[in-house]
């Protein structure tokens, strides 16, 4: 039930048509195969280990078995191979004497099933290559997998007829048609002790009727998990084209599909929803996930392969090693949206440049970041993140929220204003402004509820760090505390002037700035603006080149430490002075004041 980042971390140009792609669960090689005799094995660097050559001039398509050990292959000769992958050598090899599609390895590495045209079906013993069971179905087979641990075999047809097949019987249990009105196909089936996942095309007049009626047709392209009596338990939809292939890691914890749309989307199975999309510049014709869930490869096009890096954004939350000499632990919230779900919100140019540069610039200080950029920063994930910090918080740390996005100023009825920060699932129109509040509250990230995260989160000293139009609110908001803190320090940190080119550069201090002289539990917060619109950037805005450059020590006097209100008037004074002061930073202090070491 995480939420993933994602990064690609390699790309492969195959010497041949590649019709799909498979990750061994044991260590992880990529194993890609297509219009060719040969199957080829990369490592995680992308570079050629082995390859099987094949008696067949094509291979259609393979299965690893859940240890690892062994791969079975059939193409277009007829031929149905088995390989060890400890050596990469062939154990046997059957003449099958027919046209094959589709094999299958169960769940325990005992069996293997494999489908082909005129609906037959034969299972074979993985080890010894000996036939244990044959069934015919009414047409081609397109799809096969087993279920109940290798007691029962589940086959899709061209009819779009769902078949189960028992092994102890030797007989059909169970027949359906899997798409609703039957037109459309199938583009792909797995399955699993409990449950049935296919992937389906299907046609739709205009109005939602059948093809049969007037109309013209609507293509809809979804994920079906169906139970092992074919219920429909729920669907996922989303792609815009037909969907090429499904991929799940051994915990099973979220899905991946490719699809002929360009994406790969993957999806959260315990919320029944998305959470990532990959887009790729051409259709996607596979995808593959490793055991561990951490690697993802597909194949862009018909020859280019991809391997991508998925990270849980709560458990890569590692940060620097080096402590902070005043919080035990460091904790970040990092969100950076520039291009939104819904088309009509205007795109930024350095939303996520701003939030990446400020991400990196925090792990260097020792700050465990947990990042979220663009789909991945929904409103469901960036409070999962508040949360997650919340619990990890304890009264000795500290813990920091910056937003670089979109932000809302709502004028509601009866005086009432308030701000929101917008996730990328926001659901309004920027241009048609809703005057209830509570429509906001639907899909936005009120102001005022970041503040109250912060008043109940047990940390010692929190920042809120906004870099959004209208999130001057927050010094307005009935949570915040209305009177600011002014420290009586002096001569702990402070500005001094260059007197060449005028510009203002902080003194840091040198020691660490005593937490009882300046106050208690703080909530710090600091915003891009006043209660008016901001200004975007080409890389990063005027307000977090401001945050990085100083925090960086590019406009510091050496290295050292500064209160969270040395930090702010600067920032005021440099966006002040690059905007010719028509964008006005605020801060409020509530308490004590957050202590940032350069």
């Amino acid at each position: 039930g995480g939420e993933l980042n994602y990064r690609c971390i390699g790309t492969l140009d195959a010497p041949y048509s590649l019709y799909g792609v498979d990750i061994n669960p044991k260590n992880s090689n990529i194993v890609i195969y297509g219009d060719s005799s040969r199957v080829t094995i990369v490592d995680t660097s992308l570079k050629v280990i082995d390859e099987l050559i094949s008696i067949n001039g094509e291979i259609l398509s393979i299965s690893i078995s859940g240890d690892g050990k062994y791969l079975a292959s059939i193409g277009d000769r007829g031929y149905l191979e088995v390989w060890s992958l400890g050596d990469y050598r062939r154990l046997y090899s059957i003449d099958l004497e027919m046209d094959c599609n589709v094999v299958a390895i169960d769940s325990d590495s005992r069996l293997l099933a494999v489908g082909g045209d005129g609906g037959l079906i034969e299972i074979y013993n993985l080890i010894s290559g000996e036939r244990l069971a044959r069934f015919r179905a009414e047409d081609d087979i397109v799809a096969i997998d087993f279920i109940e641990s290798g007691r029962v075999v589940i086959s899709a047809s061209r009819s779009n007829r769902i078949r189960l097949w028992s092994l102890r019987g030797d007989r059909e249990i169970l027949s359906y048609v899997a798409t609703r009105n039957g037109y459309g196909e199938i583009d792909g089936l797995k399955s699993f002790n409990d449950y049935t996942i296919l992937a389906l095309t299907e046609i739709f007049r205009a109005d939602g009727g059948s093809r049969l009626r007037a109309g013209s047709p609507i293509w809809r392209y979804s994920i079906k998990f169906r139970d092992t009596e074919g219920g429909e338990l729920y669907t996922f939809s989303g792609h815009r084209g037909e969907i090429t292939d499904i991929a799940l890691p051994k915990n099973r914890a979220y899905m991946a599909t490719s699809s002929k749309d360009g994406d790969v989307k993957i999806w959260d199975l315990e919320k029944r929803r998305e959470v990532v999309s990959i887009h790729l510049g051409d259709e996607v014709n596979g995808v593959a996930v490793s055991g561990s869930g951490y690697l993802l490869s597909l194949i862009e096009g018909n020859s280019k392969v991809k391997l991508y890096q998925l990270e849980d954004i709560y458990s890569s939350a590692d940060g620097s090693l080096e402590p902070h000499p005043l919080y035990k632990n460091q904790y970040a919230v990092v969100v950076g949206i520039d291009r939104y779900r819904r088309l009509s919100i205007p795109k930024l140019s350095s939303g996520v440049e701003d939030a990446k540069g400020v991400a990196r610039v925090l792990k260097d200080r020792g700050f465990k970041v947990i990042e979220l950029y663009n789909e991945s920063a929904t409103r469901d994930t960036i409070l999962d993140a508040l949360k997650r910090v919340k619990l990890l918080a304890k009264s000795g740390d500290a813990t920091l929220f910056y937003f670089a996005g979109h932000g809302e100023g709502v004028s509601g009825y009866n005086g009432v204003r308030e701000g929101y920060i917008l996730p990328y699932d926001f659901n309004s129109d920027l241009n048609i402004p809703n005057r209830d509040v509570l429509y906001y509250d639907k899909s936005a990230i009120s102001i005022g509820s970041l503040i109250m995260y912060a008043r109940d989160t047990e940390a010692k000293h929190i920042a809120i760090i906004l870099d959004s139009c209208f999130s001057g609110l927050a010094m307005e908001s009935k949570y915040a505390d209305k009177n600011l803190y002014s420290s009586s320090i002096k001569g702990v940190d402070g500005f001094e002037y260059e007197p060449n080119s005028r510009a203002v550069r902080v003194r840091p201090a040198r020691e660490p700035i005593a937490l009882d002289s300046i106050g208690g539990r703080a909530i710090n917060i600091l915003t891009a603006g006043d209660d008016e619109p901001v200004a975007d950037g080409s890389s990063h805005s005027p307000f977090t080149e401001g945050l990085i450059n100083l925090l960086s020590g590019r406009d510091s006097i050496g290295g050292g430490f500064i209160r969270f209100s040395t930090l702010a008037q600067f920032i005021k004074r440099y966006v002040e002075g690059r905007t010719g002061m028509r964008q006005r930073p605020q801060y409020r202090l509530d308490g004590g004041e957050f202590i940032f070491k350069l």
